[in-house]
Formats: C-alpha cells, sequence, structure tokens
C-alpha cells in the first residue's frame, strides 16, 4: 500500500504484483491480514476492510482530526487501532494527544477507547495473546483489550517482535529488551547501534533474528542466539568517506562515518577494514613523516599511528567538539580547527598529539580547515567566508577580507604569499599573503569540498555535485573535468602528477592514472543510482542548516517537504518544475526545535515519492 490510495497484492511469492481497487485517493500506510481473505488497511483516518482478498473494500471513517498509524484485529471483528488526533495549537487548536479506537463488527464502526493526555500519539499497537496486549508508548492491557493501565517500561519502544513467549522490544536509544518467559522478566541487551538509527526488528524463529536501521548509512543486524549477540551483516560500505591520503601509488588510507579506516595497498584495487576504536563520523588525516600519522572526527577524538598507519589508537580526547581538520608540519607540532558542536576553535600540540591547547575560541565561529606553510605562518577558513591567518605559531589571528560570505571547506597554501581557497559557490585565490583575495574564473566546481595541487600550477578541485575542476595556472582559472560520478565527492589527493584519487558519499573511491581521465576504481558499495534519486542530507545531525541532494532522469514537477514525526508539515523546500539530472537545496532549521524530521519528495510527472530522516541537534 502506499500513496494515492495505492494497494499491491501477489499470489507468487513477490515474484510479480498487481494493482487492487481501493476506492480512495488518500495515502495507505499499514495492512493486517487475518487469513487470505479477510484483511484491513490502514489511512490517516479511515480503516479499508476486504472479505474477498482484495477485490473489494469498504470503508470506515473517523473524524477530520484523527490520525491513524497501527492497526491489530485478535480475529474477524475485534480490533484496534492507535494514533493521534487534535489541532495544532499554532492553527487554534489545543494540540495532539494519543488515541485507542476498538471495533467489534470488523472495521465497521469504531470506538473511541483511550486517550491519552500525557503522550502525542501512539506508534504502536500489538497483542501477546488474547489477553495481553500493548499500546506504544507507555499501556499494556491483560484483559483483551478491556482496559489500559501505564507501563512505563516499554515508553520508548519503536518496534516489536513476539513469537511464542519470546518477545523482543526494540527502544529508539539503540537498547533492546527481551523476554523468554511471556513478559515475567526482562533483560535489557546493548547492541551495536546509536540513538535514532532504529527502525525495525524481525525473527524468523526464537534464535534467529534481524534488525534494520532507517539511518544513513543503513545496518543490518543478524542474531542466532535469540538475540543475545548482534552480528552487523550489511553488505559492501554505505558510509560517507570525508579524506584520503595516499603515501605513493600503491599504500593509502580513505576515512569517513562510523569510524570507518580502510587502507590499500595496491593502488586501491583492494580495501581493508582498520579498527580505530571509535564508532564517530572520522573527518580528517594528516601524516608528519612515514611512520606518524593523526586522524580527527567528531566527539573529540584523535587517533595516531606510530607505525605508519599499521594499527590505530586513540591518543587524545578534548572538548565535545566536530573536529573538522588536522594538519601537521613535523613530528611534534600540529593544529587542529573544530566547530558545529560548539564554538569555532584552534587546538595546538607541540608534543606530537598527546595534549592540546586551546589557541582561539569564539562562538560566532565554525571553523573547517587549517593549514600551515612552517611553524609560525597558517591559514584557517570556516563557515560565513571567514579567513584567518597566522604568523606567530597560532599565537595570535587577524580575520581578512574574503569578499565573500560562502562556506570555505579547504585551500592549499603554495607559498607564502600564494593560497588557493574552496567552498561552496567559490574559489579564491590570493598572491599577497591574504591580504586581498580574488575570485578565480572558468568552470568551477559549484559546491567545491576539496582542493589539491600537484607542484605549484597544477591543481584539482572536487565538488559535492559530483563534479573534478583543474587548473595548471597556480588555480587563476580552472577547467570542468566532467561529472565522473553520481555522488558527491568530498576529498581528493594525489600521490603524482598523474595518479589521484577522489573520495565521497556511498563509499565512492575515483582513481585517475592520466591526471584526470577518471575511472571508478571501487564503488564501496558497488550502488546503481536509480533514476530517480534522494539522497540523505548532509551534515546529519545538523545544527541549523544542511543540504539535501536529488537526481531526477527528466525535467519534471518537484515538491520537497519537511515533517515533524506527528506527520505535520513545517517547511517546503521545493515546489516546482526542476531540471534532469543532479539538483539540491538548502534546509534552514533554526527556528524549529531539537528532533527527529522527515523530508520528502514528490514528483508529479513520474508519480514517485521518497521519504528519509534528518536530526537536528540544536
Amino acid at each position: 500500500m502506499g500513496e494515492g490510495g495505492t494497494v499491491l497484492k501477489t499470489v507468487d511469492a513477490a515474484v510479480s504484483w498487481h494493482s487492487l481497487p481501493s476506492g480512495t485517493s488518500l495515502p495507505l500506510s499499514r495492512v493486517k491480514f487475518l487469513d487470505s481473505v479477510t484483511g484491513w488497511v490502514l489511512g490517516s483516518n479511515s480503516v479499508l476492510r476486504t472479505t474477498d482478498g482484495g477485490l473489494d473494500w469498504s470503508s470506515a471513517s473517523l473524524s477530520d482530526t484523527t490520525h491513524l498509524v497501527d492497526l491489530w484485529f485478535r480475529d474477524r471483528l475485534t480490533g484496534w487501532a492507535v494514533g493521534y488526533e487534535g489541532t495544532a495549537w499554532w492553527w487554534g487548536g489545543s494540540g495532539y494527544h494519543g488515541v485507542i479506537f476498538e471495533t467489534t463488527d470488523g472495521g465497521g464502526s469504531w470506538t473511541r477507547q483511550l486517550v491519552d493526555s500525557l503522550h502525542s500519539y501512539f506508534r504502536l499497537i500489538y497483542f501477546l495473546n488474547d489477553q495481553d496486549g500493548w499500546a506504544i508508548p507507555g499501556f499494556k492491557t491483560t484483559d483483551g483489550g478491556s482496559t489500559w493501565n501505564r507501563d512505563s517500561t516499554f515508553e520508548n519502544v519503536v518496534a516489536i517482535q513476539i513469537i511464542g513467549c519470546s518477545e523482543w522490544f526494540l527502544h529508539d536509544d539503540g537498547t533492546l529488551l527481551r523476554s523468554l518467559d511471556c513478559g515475567i522478566s526482562w533483560q535489557q541487551i546493548s547492541i551495536p547501534l546509536a540513538p535514532g538509527e532504529v527502525a525495525a526488528i524481525s525473527f524468523s524463529d526464537q534464535l534467529e533474528g534481524w534488525i534494520v536501521t532507517g539511518a544513513s548509512p543503513s545496518k543490518i543486524l543478524k542474531t542466532s542466539d535469540g538475540g543475545s549477540v548482534w552480528v552487523n551483516q550489511t553488505r559492501g560500505r554505505t558510509d560517507w568517506l570525508l579524506s584520503t591520503y595516499f603515501r605513493d601509488r600503491d599504500v593509502g588510507w580513505v576515512m569517513g562515518d562510523h569510524g570507518t579506516i580502510l587502507r590499500t595497498t595496491d593502488g586501491g584495487n583492494a580495501w581493508q577494514q582498520q579498527d580505530g576504536g571509535v564508532d564517530v563520523m572520522l573527518w580528517s588525516m594528516k601524516f608528519a613523516d612515514a611512520l606518524r600519522g593523526w586522524i580527527v572526527g567528531d566527539s573529540g577524538k584523535i587517533l595516531k599511528t606510530s607505525d605508519g598507519g599499521d594499527t590505530w589508537a586513540i591518543e587524545a580526547t578534548v572538548a565535545n567538539l566536530r573536529l573538522e581538520c588536522v594538519d601537521f608540519v613535523n613530528a611534534n607540532t600540529g593544529w587542529i580547527a573544530a566547530g558545529y558542536t560548539g564554538p569555532g576553535t584552534i587546538l595546538k600540540t607541540t608534543d606530537g598529539g598527546h595534549t592540546w591547547m586551546t589557541q582561539l575560541s569564539d562562538p560566532s565561529l565554525w571553523l573547517l580547515f587549517v593549514r600551515f606553510l612552517d611553524t609560525d605562518t597558517g591559514w584557517v577558513t570556516g563557515a560565513g567566508g571567514v579567513i584567518l591567518k597566522t604568523t606567530d605559531g597560532g599565537t595570535t589571528w587577524i580575520r581578512q577580507p574574503s569578499g565573500t560570505s560562502n562556506w570555505l571547506l579547504a585551500m592549499q597554501v603554495l607559498d607564502p604569499h600564494t593560497v588557493v581557497a574552496v567552498g561552496w559557490g567559490s574559489i579564491l585565490k590570493t598572491t599577497n599573503g591574504g591580504t586581498t583575495w580574488s575570485p578565480a574564473s572558468g568552470a568551477t566546481t559549484g559546491y567545491s569540498e576539496s582542493v589539491r595541487f600537484i607542484g605549484e600550477e597544477v591543481g584539482y578541485a572536487v565538488g559535492n555535485d559530483g563534479s573534478i575542476a583543474k587548473t595548471t595556472d597556480a588555480g587563476s582559472t580552472w577547467e570542468a573535468q566532467r561529472n565522473v560520478s553520481a555522488e558527491g565527492l568530498y576529498y581528493v589527493d594525489f600521490a603524482d602528477a598523474e595518479t589521484g584519487w577522489a573520495v565521497g558519499y556511498n563509499g565512492t573511491i575515483l582513481k585517475t592514472t592520466t591526471g584526470g581521465v577518471v575511472s571508478a576504481v571501487k564503488d564501496l558499495n558497488d550502488r546503481r543510482p536509480s533514476s530517480f534519486v534522494l539522497e540523505q542530507n548532509f551534515p546529519n545531525p545538523f545544527n541549523s542548516r544542511t543540504v539535501i541532494r536529488y537526481e531526477l532522469p527528466a525535467q519534471t514537477q518537484v515538491r520537497i517537504a519537511v515533517y515533524d514525526i506527528l506527520g505535520r508539515e513545517v517547511a517546503t523546500l521545493v515546489d516546482g518544475v526542476q531540471p534532469a539530472g543532479t539538483n539540491q537545496t538548502d534546509f534552514e532549521g533554526s527556528r524549529l526545535s531539537s528532533g527527529v524530521y522527515f523530508y520528502r519528495l514528490a514528483t508529479r510527472g513520474e508519480g514517485e515519492a521518497v521519504t528519509k530522516k534528518l536530526v537536528l541537534a540544536r
């Protein structure tokens, strides 16, 4: 079932599907069948019933302010539906509250059984047997649904599976409650998922089960012992790869989301997973020499290797900051630029990364990139066109006029006078140490994420629209090489003038051995984009602004809207004809409260729709 009253049926184990007339054009969200002929489908404020396998449907409607999200039938006559009802207070209403409806005539009529003013909605209803059931969050019945009593044990449950007397309740904080004695006693089990990742759970028997996530990148966990131990079964990689470093043509690393560190020793033909002991976004890597290197990421994590990248370990954890970029000029002296989860911060070490001192902390800044020419002279770039320079090793920083308010995400220092900075909608160059900056000309990437020079004249910039641009005059002019990736590219590195790599979203790694004629050596999840693609927003979680990319096979009418967890529209981002190819839009969430939201893209011409989740963390 789905949008526009769609109901599909299969009679050959899902080999083929055919459409059934539902009699409604409203979206349908849940289905429940007792046997091959008797079933119900849930709409927003109605319940459809069939007694002939879906050939004909009858409908029972509730009030316009009722929104149903789940249903359960004990037999052909008795069932329940849960959801919420009310009107938003900013529309002059009294707000929303959870509601339970009961039917005793097979869905022909429904009676409001419980209204819960404490919870704004119910998301699930499930019965273990004729007597014991749950309405999630917060209620349980032991008398077949005649009465419902509060039960805080299941307050934050997002999915339930019950087989016999074995019960599994999956919570939104990444924990699992399990009972093997019909709910008499419960055991809490930790699973390798972060809060907000969990989506669904299913068991084939009392031992073998799976958990899937709705977050990006998606995961599949499997258990073979009833839920005590869970193993990540996700095939390939769908992580965002955010940085790369190659020592030579053969040996290199990429890193990114969920603590991903991958190493190759054969030029990228094969990659081995390395363990850094963290499960956070890793943003940047820097080697000072052949043996010593550092990786920085979210939650203030700093990793170090002293054996040439064979092993990595946590060297330090600083304040709860997103460490965006790291740079070292020798084995002892280095800097980190940080922001997003705290004030714009510059950190410095003089003992190889073991301890770090704060050189700058400014709540008005979000710093994204740092590069030093030597132990004294360096630059930092950030959001809002910020460029800072120091000539005393970071003791003092002076802001330079960039002439742009665009985010500046990366740069390369070519000599004491020449620096090239790239960002969203901008490639800038200075030839006087930053006193003045001038925009580059020619074909540049619209949303440049990274820049890398080989020598003083030849350089490459990659963008989150999959584009690559090249310069042969030290960054004054740029020529587009072509969009070689359906995925956004986040970082570029070269081992020599001919051999380079670019990494990006959804596990993408590209390689060139001809100085820009690019072939994809490894798309780590072997992903083939469909004709209609909605990407995960980036960054996610985000503080106030995030970017949403989408791909269209042809020009068509597009609408992108954002909804809160109750399905209320809170923002319209796109509503009009959009061109074929890769497009993107920004979502500004500063007026909203922290929490989980959903963004939905629908096309008129193709009749397609897809929804993804985003997290606003203020």
